[in-house]
Parts: C-alpha cells; sequence; structure tokens
C-alpha cells in the first residue's frame, strides 16, 4: 500500500461514504437502525478491502457495489428484534400488542378493527422488517400468497386511510 496509486484504508471510507449510506439508507427499514447499519457498512467495507488486495484490484468501487449490499443485508437479518420472533398462536387471538415502535394508537386501533388476526400478523412483522418470505414460512403459506394479501392490506389501509383522514 505504498504505492502512490495505491489508496489507504481511510480514503477508501472516504471516498465510498455515498456508498455506505446508501447501502444502510437501503436496509433500514428490515429491524435495524440506521446508525447500526452504517457501522456495519463501515467494518463490512473495510474488511472486503482488506480481504481484495488493492494491485490486483482495477476498480475496487465497482467490487464494493457488488458485494457491500449483500454484507448490510445480512447485518440486517442479524439485528431483528428477537423478542418478536414468534408464531400466531391463541395468546395472539385476544389481542395483538402494540409494536415497541412509535404508531399512533389511533391506528393500531384502526387496524385490529378492520383486520383479521393473520392480517394483523403480517402487518405487524411488515412493521418489524421481515420479508414476505419469512412470513410466509411463519404462517405455512405461499410467498404469493403473502403477496396478494399484502396487496389487499394496502388497498384495504388506503380506503380506510382516506375515509378517517389521517
Amino acid at each position: 500500500m505504498t504505492d502512490s496509486k495505491s489508496l489507504t484504508l481511510k480514503n477508501i471510507i472516504r471516498k465510498n461514504i455515498d456508498l455506505i449510506e446508501k447501502t444502510a439508507r437501503r436496509y433500514t427499514g428490515r429491524g435495524a437502525d440506521f446508525e447500526d447499519l452504517q457501522q456495519e457498512a463501515c467494518l463490512a467495507l473495510i474488511h472486503l478491502v482488506q480481504k481484495r488486495p488493492l494491485e490486483s484490484c482495477n476498480d475496487i468501487g465497482e467490487y464494493l457495489r457488488k458485494r457491500l449490499p449483500g454484507r448490510v443485508r445480512d447485518a440486517a437479518r442479524r439485528h431483528r428484534y428477537e423478542e418478536h420472533n414468534c408464531a400466531l398462536t391463541e395468546a395472539h387471538e385476544v389481542s395483538i400488542p402494540a409494536p415497541t415502535k412509535h404508531l399512533p394508537v389511533d391506528l393500531i386501533d384502526l387496524i385490529e378493527r378492520n383486520f383479521s388476526k393473520l392480517d394483523c400478523f403480517i402487518i405487524r412483522h411488515l412493521f418489524y422488517g421481515y420479508t414476505q418470505k419469512e412470513i410466509s414460512k411463519k404462517i405455512n403459506r405461499t410467498q404469493q400468497c403473502v403477496h396478494y394479501r399484502i396487496k389487499k392490506i394496502r388497498k384495504r389501509l388506503d380506503e380506510l386511510l382516506r375515509r378517517y383522514e389521517f
């Protein structure tokens, strides 16, 4: 790394800060905060740069653009809220507790009154950042079925929000 053409690790991070922020922002809603994912992206970038020798890499930017999103996506999965990793049980039939994130109580009440238990389960897990594939495994349905239900939920929620003018 003593060549005049080679960049130091600090310069590579500075040069790719936009890529780090863009990638972290891309996966923010999937179970982790932006700052956590930004730190994970920096660590992943350092690991990727050290893993690939700079002398053999003509375009380090392209190499990072291809590999950094996968690392951040895996980090978001690791940061997933473990206390909400549960299946739909009889305890959920009584009431689904409000998420710990900031959702207006009126909106939670509106959702519980106008959607089925399964729909509420899907909405809650989407809110916590689970993917359609992960939700489908939890409820033993196909990903296409979950996608269709989400489509119906969005349409119904749009009608409700227009009616109540949130």
